[in-house]
């Protein structure tokens, strides 16, 4: 007898696919992610996740977590995003940032519904 035990596994990088391909579930609700938002921030909220909800290559799944060129970006949280976008001072970047970024350069969402530090950001991109 080996001492090695052979499973039946799928391999790493099947798993990895299989993670990281869009989930064919409904997107939360704009409302729901806003909910918990300060008022002056969830109409800023509401107006760019409606700009981000047209986009070709940006989305987000039932659980929240973003999906960029359909690709599951684990580990992140559109609330968490939204909020560090609409907040007035700037505070630890939540993960999923820089995809985050890009996807609002690329729709164009106005720089008058980002406050002062994120349009610093926004600029770098």
């Amino acid at each position: 007898m080996s001492e090695f035990t052979i499973y039946k596994a799928i391999p790493l990088q099947v798993y990895n696919t299989l993670m990281n391909t869009k989930r064919e579930s409904k997107p939360l609700e704009i409302s729901e992610i806003v909910k918990k938002l300060k008022s002056r921030q969830s109409s800023r909220a509401q107006e760019i996740l409606s700009l981000l909800k047209s986009s070709q290559n940006f989305s987000w799944n039932s659980v929240g977590e973003i999906i960029y060129k359909d690709k599951v970006e684990l580990n992140t949280n559109i609330r968490s995003l939204i909020s560090f976008a609409t907040k007035s001072s700037a505070g630890q970047k939540p993960r999923g940032f820089k995809i985050f970024l890009i996807a609002l350069k690329q729709e164009q969402v106005p720089l008058s519904l980002l406050p002062a530090h994120f349009k610093k950001l926004l600029k770098k991109v």
